[in-house]
């Protein structure tokens, strides 16, 4: 459901301190984040504040929906490299 990956690509990144959070909307998930395993039913949220952390998540029953938000802390959004290259 989410790939194996961290936010320390970028300086910028490192600096402003990305952080990340995942809500598990339905069903159950299993997330690994920083190699620890963390058991995730409908409702829990999993917060990733430092960006060097390997955070990843598997769907563990069918039906399973996860909203993921992330960011730097305290700066507003704006369109990052990857979500510009989406169709």
């Amino acid at each position: 459901m989410v790939e194996e990956h961290h936010e320390a690509d970028d300086e910028e990144n490192q600096t402003n301190g990305h952080e990340e959070l995942f809500a598990v909307m339905t069903g159950h998930a299993v997330f690994t984040v920083d190699g620890e395993e963390i058991d995730a039913p409908a409702g829990t949220i999993v917060f990733a504040r430092d960006p060097a952390l390997l955070r990843a998540a598997r769907a563990t029953a069918d039906g399973t929906a996860i909203l993921a938000v992330g960011g730097p802390a305290g700066i507003p959004y704006t369109v990052s490299r990857w979500e510009a290259s989406l169709p």
